[in-house]
């Protein structure tokens, strides 16, 4: 089996990418977003795909290739360039066309 699963939202990690003070609620102009995750057994060249939506409308998208293997912890990470403006925002994480999980957070 295959797949990645939330581990927990932070604005911050350790160089070993552990989140640092995860929370769901941030203020207005956080620098970056780490959404951290635990993997298991992914394919090598699998695409993942993220889609960052804020009050329900797209804000930024991206996609890579899978280079790992085993087991471990990731993070993916977005930095607007002014900061992140309020609101409610949702990221969706996929691996091919095959949803893995959501992540919401609030920016006050």
């Amino acid at each position: 089996m295959h797949q990645l699963t939330l581990r927990s939202i932070s604005s911050a990690i350790t160089p070993a990418g552990q989140p640092i003070s995860p929370t769901t609620e941030y203020s207005r102009g956080v620098a970056s977003i780490y959404i951290v995750y635990d993997y298991v057994g992914i394919q090598q060249n699998t695409v993942i795909h993220q889609a960052w939506l804020r009050n329900g409308e797209g804000v930024y998208y991206d996609s890579s290739t899978w280079s790992r293997t085993g087991t471990g912890i990731g993070y993916f990470v977005w930095s607007p360039k002014k900061g992140f403006v309020p609101g409610l925002y949702e990221v969706r994480i996929s691996l091919g066309d095959i949803k893995q999980f959501s992540a919401n957070f609030i920016v006050k």
